[in-house]
């Protein structure tokens, strides 16, 4: 082979290259990351999709009978993968196989987020040269691979992609609307703004927050037909495409969500409740920086540089283009209008901060170049700091995600805790618990501990009645700690738990020692994540406490 002809096909493809090596490693840490928890299932939320794919196929039904998000599209892909594989591996339904294999379930539910979480990282280097295809080449190529590699180690990302929970499955039909919307908008082709409005039918059969895109798609209609087409006919007419489309895309993957109409509107209702433990009261302006505050939490604080600059080179070039990352920014302020807010609810806009981000790096390192073409000192300095502080936050990322990845397969605490007890011959008959312990890994089964006390007149503390035949109480920190954070809201709360910490004879505790907790400042988190991956194995999870009741 014509090694110069070599040389100038990879010179030419590398960033295509670069996208394929960067998506098989995302691809290897997520799915790495899809066992933890191992025997256990640990995530509170990812029961609603395993065992609503299983209630549905025990009746043999196309319709899943949960409208909490409200994962239909999931349940359904699931339904067809978990019947193929439990057939296939034991060789009966797959409602019949789950009891013995509960984890075999959840693991293929991972899996199936994990390909959309992988597939994440090409689609995002499509979306972003399509919105800055206008620049020059290298540059454009620079912006592309930054973006990619955020996307692909983000300890976020990493994270998310191996939970059978719908934020990363959402987050890629977030991404494919608004890479089609600016398609659309280019072309005028009725065909990608049909398969944007699908993307928005599936997104809703995801989770209901999805419907925001409808405002975006209904301005960028009006732009093109109204404005740059001056043809306000085709405005109404393909309004009403888009909504059959929709329409018929939800009710093929989830005509209950028609039929059972009230139900939807309930659930709804109780999702955006304003009351929640450890996710409320922040308010409107609260969630909007705790949003915010997350992106740069989990990538570093040096990032609000690149990402002031990129709101600047924005801002300077005015490219129609641009105006798309506005998806990003709908999101975030309709997200913020709920009373509750909770980190993985703003994954399906955090990818647009990455790419303004990468927009940033690239226009701080233009920036210098033009102003200082006749300071050749200044020009070798600067841009040698912008590189090297460009090398820290993607360092920083890669190891975060490696980080993530390791404290996912390491032992959990209520593996620790399941060992003990089965030891001392302690079950739940004899033992009182809560959400988040042993017994009850995800919290579907028991509520808090201190529902079962009182506080007495004298302001002591006793185990109510009903109650006092167990011999001992297991509680985790999961729950502890959200009270503790905020003891005047939480005065009865708070009283219980140090009673039962004061009063009970500790005969059991495993603390968490090996979780990852990440520094907002990128020069101490590297040293600290490295260190991390050198240390032993640890144990993570929340700490449990086990303690003997004053009772025969």
């Amino acid at each position: 082979m014509d090694k110069g002809f070599l040389k100038k096909s990879i010179g030419e493809h590398w960033l295509g290259l670069s996208v394929i090596y960067i998506t098989v490693l995302a691809f290897i840490l997520r799915i790495v990351c899809c066992f933890w928890g191992y025997p256990l299932i640990l995530h509170p939320d990812e029961k609603a999709i395993v065992q609503g794919t299983i209630e549905m196929l025990s009746r043999h039904s196309w319709e899943a009978h949960i409208y909490d998000r409200p994962d239909h599209f999931e349940i359904k892909c699931n339904a067809v993968l978990f019947s193929i594989v439990s057939w296939v591996k034991y060789g009966k339904p797959a409602y019949e196989a789950f009891a013995e294999h509960e984890f075999a379930f959840h693991f293929i539910a991972r899996l199936f987020t994990t390909v959309f979480g992988t597939f994440l990282v090409p689609l995002t280097s499509l979306f972003t040269g399509e919105l800055i295809r206008k620049s020059d080449l290298r540059y454009k190529k620079i912006i592309q691979l930054i973006s990619v590699i955020l996307v692909a180690f983000s300890p976020i990302f990493v994270q998310h992609s191996a939970y059978a929970t719908p934020d990363v499955v959402l987050t890629f039909f977030v991404i494919l609307f608004s890479y089609l919307q600016l398609k659309y908008f280019e072309t005028g082709d009725l065909k990608v703004l049909v398969a944007s409005v699908v993307c928005i039918g599936v997104g809703v059969t995801i989770k209901y927050p999805a419907l925001i895109l409808c405002v975006v798609l209904a301005c960028v209609v009006i732009w093109k037909e109204g404005f740059i087409n001056k043809r306000p006919l085709n405005i109404i007419k393909y309004g009403f495409y888009s909504i059959f489309v929709l329409v018929a895309c939800i009710l093929v993957i989830a005509p209950n969500l028609f039929t059972d109409i009230n139900m939807v509107i309930d659930n709804f209702l109780e999702e955006a409740r304003p009351n929640h433990l450890g996710a409320d009261n922040l308010g409107i302006v609260g969630n909007f920086r705790f949003y915010f505050d997350s992106v740069f939490e989990s990538i570093g604080t040096v990032c609000l540089i690149p990402f002031v600059a990129g709101l600047v080179s924005l801002l300077v070039y005015r490219r129609k283009e641009y105006a798309f990352l506005g998806v990003g920014l709908v999101f975030w302020f309709c997200m913020s209008l709920v009373s509750l807010h909770w980190l993985r609810w703003g994954i399906p806009f955090y990818i647009f901060f990455y790419i303004v981000i990468a927009i940033g790096i690239v226009g701080l390192l233009n920036g210098i170049f033009c102003f200082s073409k006749q300071k050749k000192v200044v020009l070798t300095s600067l841009y040698s700091l912008v590189i090297l502080f460009t090398t820290l936050i993607l360092i920083n990322t890669v190891i975060s995600g490696l980080c993530i990845t390791k404290y996912s397969l390491q032992k959990s605490t209520l593996v620790c805790a399941k060992e003990y007890l089965d030891c001392e011959g302690m079950n739940e008959e004899n033992v009182l618990c809560e959400g988040y312990t042993s017994f009850d890994p995800s919290a579907s089964k028991y509520v808090p501990v201190y529902l079962r006390f009182s506080i007495n007149d004298d302001g002591s503390v006793s185990l109510n009645e009903e109650w006092k035949y167990k011999k001992y109480i297991m509680i985790s920190d999961s729950y502890v700690s959200r009270y503790i954070r905020e003891p005047e809201r939480y005065v009865e709360q708070c009283t219980i738990y140090n009673s039962i910490s004061n009063d009970y004879e500790l005969l059991y505790s495993v603390i968490a020692n090996g979780n990852y907790s990440p520094f907002s400042n990128v020069f101490k988190n590297i040293v600290y994540s490295f260190e991390y991956l050198a240390s032993e194995n640890d144990v993570v999870g929340s700490s449990i406490y086990i303690y003997r009741l004053n009772a025969e």
